[in-house]
């Protein structure tokens, strides 16, 4: 959490030159084709890794459903009102490099660019803040995008060296959630369409995807 505060506290007035406004990040819109693509691969017969039938259809309603409702609560013109920095991106374990118990490095910046700052948080949360069944290895794509439970008292711990930093808005802490959700959601059915052979696709995406979703729909004022 320290960490982030400080690149974001560098970043925040940075400005390259030749900057190129890059889209928004984990927009849920992009989101609805390849939910159309899952339903798709369903009617084909694809493997849903066991799942019955017609408990994957209601899993593939249940994430459309909660894409259309990130996308109601956070259009665009509420996303690009939040507070922007120079957003690292992909802030997880991965990108970072520990000596003994210090940091001693941030790497990977193919994702920076200027966003709001929520972005970071979000995915410092999904990966600092939540538990998960087996242990985490960014190498691997079905450990990368495994599903997690956030852990509130995990989620304080992160949070408390940011806070310390930097306050967030009322905007911010109304929109946390669902910037959660965007990414989880980013992260099964992107990486679904782009990252795996058809075969492959449907069972991957299914695999425990609404645990995080729903995690948050009872517990999210937890988060703050």
């Amino acid at each position: 959490g320290e960490l982030l505060a400080c690149f974001h506290e560098a970043t925040a007035e940075f400005s390259p030159p030749g900057h190129k406004p890059w889209p928004r990040y984990f927009a849920p819109a992009d989101r609805l084709p390849e939910i159309v693509a899952a339903r798709d691969l369903l009617r084909r017969g694809m493997d849903t890794g066991g799942l019955p039938v017609a408990e994957a259809e209601r899993v593939l309603d249940y994430l459309e459903t909660q894409t259309r409702a990130v996308e109601a609560r956070v259009p665009e013109v509420r996303y690009w009102d939040l507070p922007q920095v120079i957003v690292h991106g992909d802030f997880h374990h991965g990108n970072i490099q520990f000596y003994d118990v210090k940091i001693a490095g941030l790497f990977d910046f193919d994702w920076v660019s200027r966003q709001p700052r929520l972005v970071d948080l979000a995915d410092g949360l999904i990966f600092f803040g939540a538990e998960r069944a087996a242990p985490f290895n960014p190498a691997d794509l079905y450990s990368l995008t495994q599903a997690f439970t956030l852990r509130p008292d995990w989620v304080r711990v992160f949070l408390e060296p940011y806070l310390a930093r930097h306050e967030l808005t009322g905007e911010e802490r109304a929109c946390l959630g669902d910037l959660i959700r965007a990414r989880w959601l980013y992260m099964r059915l992107e990486q679904m369409q782009r990252k795996l052979p058809e075969q492959e696709r449907l069972a991957f995406l299914l695999r425990e995807v609404t645990v995080p979703l729903q995690w948050l729909d009872e517990y999210e004022p937890l988060l703050l």
